[in-house]
């Protein structure tokens, strides 16, 4: 469809992006299922937790060392457009959301790196295609959820509830911290940024998602095993306390 530099890709919008997810999920090729959140009341914000069985074929290599891009294998019919010179933005094939899409790195970048200023503005501008229903999410490395080397992030639309930051839209300018890994989300109003010390406690694993109360998990025995455990116990294990940073 072309780069979001000329006139081609301007017909990238979210109804085409529908479209082309539509029609790849009618043929098999896209895996997808609607689902319904379980509601668990937490503080200090609440948690849902949702299954999504295209969670349990997705690929799983987030140490992988190779510097081998991980994307160079996609059907062309997967790619939406080009964004600027350096990333490139496709539907992804295993889907909790409807619709979900992947902007990656043109040439092999690590996860691990973090985002630089490009990559957030790159996000932006795709996030501003798309509309204010939209949010992006980066896995910074393993022990923050991330799956695949290769750095990319994923956008797709914000849960029908209010996430935390939206209610708290406050900074800390004194706050630095070491840790390398970490997860970023941004919408339309606000960028959080988490720090992460590892991937999962107990069976319990946590993308940037999860780290706001919206949990995915692959099987129904998954979602016990968070009940059981408590979210928010969960995910203060995940992550980095205040008093830390």
């Amino acid at each position: 469809m072309g780069s979001l530099d000329n006139p081609i890709a301007k017909s990238t919008t979210e109804a085409k992006v529908f479209e082309r997810f539509d029609e790849l999920h009618a043929r098999g090729e896209l895996l997808w299922e609607p689902n319904e959140p379980i509601h668990i009341p937490q503080h200090p914000f609440d948690a849902y937790i949702r299954v999504s069985p295209a969670l349990v074929t997705k690929p799983y290599n987030p140490g992988d060392t190779s510097r081998k891009p991980a994307f160079t294998d996609d059907p062309p019919e997967y790619t939406l457009c080009n964004v600027g010179p350096a990333h490139k933005l496709i539907l992804n094939k295993y889907c909790w959301v409807r619709p979900q899409l992947i902007l990656h790195t043109l040439e092999y970048e690590s996860q691990r790196d973090g985002l630089t200023l490009r990559d957030v503005d790159t996000t932006w501008r795709v996030l501003e295609m798309l509309g204010s229903g939209y949010m992006a999410i980066f896995n910074g490395g393993p022990e923050a959820g991330g799956s695949i080397a290769h750095k990319h992030v994923q956008i797709m639309p914000k849960p029908g509830w209010e996430m935390f930051p939206g209610r708290c839209l406050t900074e800390d300018p004194e706050s630095t911290f070491q840790y390398p890994a970490h997860n970023a989300v941004l919408t339309s109003s606000w960028l959080i940024v988490l720090p992460r010390t590892q991937a999962e406690v107990d069976g319990c694993a946590a993308g940037a998602q999860a780290m706001l109360g919206d949990i995915w998990t692959k099987t129904n025995e998954q979602v016990q095993q968070w009940q059981v455990l408590q979210p928010m116990t969960v995910l203060a294990k995940l992550g980095v306390q205040a008093s830390a940073l």
